[in-house]
């Protein structure tokens, strides 16, 4: 997951409501995308699986914030 760490602390400084949709979107699709390829390897699958459950309660919590 190269792109949310360093997406995420530029969403919570400029206090984007499009950067936090962003972001929730770009998990979403990883999140499809992953599970999807668990048929092929599903090691590698759940490790990104672990990482996207760990920042989708974060990407909402900045939505909810940033987008009133």
């Amino acid at each position: 997951m190269g792109v949310l760490p360093r997406h995420d602390p530029e969403v919570e400084a400029q206090k984007s409501c499009d950067l936090a949709r962003q972001e929730e979107t770009l998990l979403n699709e990883a999140e499809t995308a992953f599970t999807k390829g668990r048929s092929i390897k599903p090691e590698d699958a759940d490790k990104f699986l672990g990482y996207i459950a760990q920042y989708k309660p974060r990407a909402a919590a900045l939505v909810k914030a940033y987008c009133k």
